[in-house]
């Protein structure tokens, strides 16, 4: 018999795959705070006792980019608050590397917290909108597209974030590059996928393009 959803038909899709492994990226920033948050907190600034706060001090940020989030789906689409996710993501990653860089490795707590805060806004915007995204071409075969899309984002983040974490040193330059480059790499992908109308349009929507 058949299979009425064949591999070829998910991997070769130029408005599908492309997306899956950009959401393997920013689950692959993520992956990567968590795994040094450990050393993060509790070796690099010696406060083992206030992690827990500290973790829900950042997901606060998720929280409110998933409310906003709502409220910009109506207006703009998808396309928008994925963009905007991967520029602040971007951009709390620049903050991190250069607070890094005049610090030695070791910034101030409320610095630290301030631009992973940014970091976090961003994850939030992108967890749900990327997922969305990728499966909006799927519609019909949604239950086993998700499935499928889960494993390949997971197997692309786990390759991510043990890349990065094996070539910078030190917990803040980790966080750091792994939010860059998700960010830069997250960016290519997404416009790969994203027809020539819409990203134009889209480029246009952000001022890069005329």
């Amino acid at each position: 018999m058949r299979s009425a959803f064949p591999p070829a038909r998910f991997v070769n899709r130029l408005d599908v795959m492309p997306v899956v492994i950009a959401t393997g990226f920013v689950f692959g920033a993520q992956l990567t705070y968590f795994a040094v948050a450990a050393d993060l907190f509790g070796v690099l600034y010696g406060l083992p006792e206030l992690m827990p706060a500290l973790l829900a001090l950042l997901a606060t940020g998720m929280g409110a980019a998933l409310l906003l989030n709502v409220r910009l789906l109506g207006r703009t689409g998808m396309e928008v608050p994925i963009v905007s996710g991967l520029l602040l993501l971007g951009a709390s990653g620049m903050g991190l590397l250069a607070a890094a860089a005049l610090t030695d490795g070791h910034p101030p707590l409320a610095a630290l917290i301030g631009l992973a805060w940014v970091g976090f806004f961003a994850l939030g915007f992108l967890f749900g909108n990327l997922n969305a995204f990728a499966m909006r071409p799927l519609g019909d075969l949604a239950g086993l597209a998700s499935s499928i899309i889960a494993s390949v984002s997971s197997i692309v983040a786990f390759v991510f974030a043990s890349a990065v974490g094996l070539v910078a040193e030190g917990p803040v330059w980790v966080v750091a590059w792994a939010f860059v480059l998700a960010a830069l790499l997250s960016a290519v992908f997404i416009l790969v996928a994203i027809p020539d109308g819409s990203r134009n349009r889209l480029l246009r929507t952000i001022g890069i393009r005329r």
